[in-house]
């Protein structure tokens, strides 16, 4: 092969690959929703603006929403788990079915669970997040940020979050924090930095599930990866 020939393959292949990553249009979002002690009415409520999510989904966007819980790192936690069809006619459809599967499954009043295994939960999201292709990949987090891990449930050693964007969402303060005032703020930057540390893409704090929801429409509009 010539000097030329070379930097032509070179350069062809480069331009394939932006090629690849031009045609990336898909979004791979997980939400994750605290269902632990008074938390799972906050979750509860945060219904609609998970469906203002769902109404965002394209054709090849995969949802998944799962719960905060006892042990999180489990199938169990999923209440649903869609990659939406190619054909656009079909995904309105399963829009609507994504919506009543999360609906259906907060009728029920007793979700709430005793324990707050959050690092379970974003291990299992950050391994699904991580499992195909995508333009973005998002984790929202709705959660007090209070972990209360259960004796039964192992803490898993490692966790990365490469390549995903974090949001928490809709931290509220808890009775500890009316007592001490500083625990909150604290909490907060503890979980950020974790985060960053686990290599996120970027990390954030938005208070209501709403907001996060906003983000990744306003992502969606500007077009950015």
């Amino acid at each position: 092969m010539t000097p030329h020939m070379g930097r032509r393959a070179l350069v062809l292949g480069a331009l394939g690959a932006a090629a690849c990553r031009r045609q990336l249009r898909n979004y791979n979002i997980c939400v994750l929703l605290d269902i632990s002690g008074s938390y799972a009415e906050e979750a509860r409520r945060a219904v609609p603006s998970i469906g203002v999510i769902i109404n965002s989904m394209q054709s090849n966007d995969r949802l998944t929403v799962g719960t905060i819980q006892t042990c999180s790192f489990s199938n169990d936690g999923v209440i649903v788990d869609r990659t939406f069809p190619a054909a656009p006619e079909e995904v309105f459809r399963s829009r609507v079915q994504v919506f009543q599967r999360i609906q259906s499954f907060f009728r029920n009043p007793d979700i709430a669970t005793d324990y707050t295994d959050i690092r379970g939960g974003v291990l299992f999201s950050a391994q699904t997040l991580t499992g195909a292709e995508a333009l973005r990949r998002v984790l929202i987090i709705a959660s007090d940020l209070v972990e209360t891990p259960s004796p039964g449930c192992g803490a898993p050693s490692s966790i990365r979050l490469d390549g995903i964007d974090v949001i928490f969402a809709s931290v509220t303060r808890t009775e500890a924090d009316r007592r001490s005032p500083d625990a909150y703020a604290e909490r907060i930057a503890f979980w950020d930095d974790w985060a960053r540390d686990c290599g996120a893409a970027s990390v954030q704090t938005t208070p209501r599930v709403s907001d996060a929801a906003n983000v990744v429409l306003e992502w969606r509009r500007s077009g950015t990866a």
